[in-house]
Formats: C-alpha cells, structure tokens, sequence
C-alpha cells in the first residue's frame, strides 16, 4: 500500500499555493449561495462534494430532519455548512 498523504496541512500552507496537496474539512458556517461563499474558499481547493454530486445538495444543517438543528435555528433554512476541500496536484 502506498502514501495515501504524507504531508499535514497548517495554515501557512493556505496563505499560497506552493503546489503541496492539502485536505481541510470541517464545519466552515457558510452554505452555499450564502453571501461571500466565494470569497471563503480559495480557488486551488476542490469542494469534494460538488465534485462527486454537482446535482444534490448534501445538507449537513438540516432543520426538516434534524430536531436539534430545528430548535437552533430561527430561519429554518437547509443547508450545507460542512465541506471537504482538496488541493492536489496531478503529476
């Protein structure tokens, strides 16, 4: 079995792209469309999800399944604050 990933990815290695593949993945609360969702993520990185699924959503705060998030939220809106982003270079 190979390296799956050799290298951790800190937060000097988000200020440039230095070509080193990075993996960030967290709750970041901010959904997509919501204002200044472009300016959040850098460009170099790959949403994983709306790579795999362009046609689906993928809520991950989702007040109509979820009873805590129902009784959190005051505007009742799905929506998918949790992302996997992948900065790979292909050689």
């Amino acid at each position: 079995m190979g390296v799956v990933y050799d290298h951790v990815c800190v937060e000097e290695d988000l200020q440039v792209d230095d070509g080193t593949d990075c993996i960030i993945l967290g709750d970041f609360n901010i959904g997509d469309g919501d204002s200044g969702e472009e300016y959040a993520f850098r460009s170099d990185f790959t949403d994983s999800w709306r790579e795999l699924h362009p046609n689906s959503p993928g809520y991950t705060f989702d007040p109509e399944v979820n009873t805590l998030a129902k009784i959190t939220t005051e505007m009742g809106l799905r929506r998918r604050l949790d992302r996997i982003l992948l900065r790979y270079v292909i050689n």
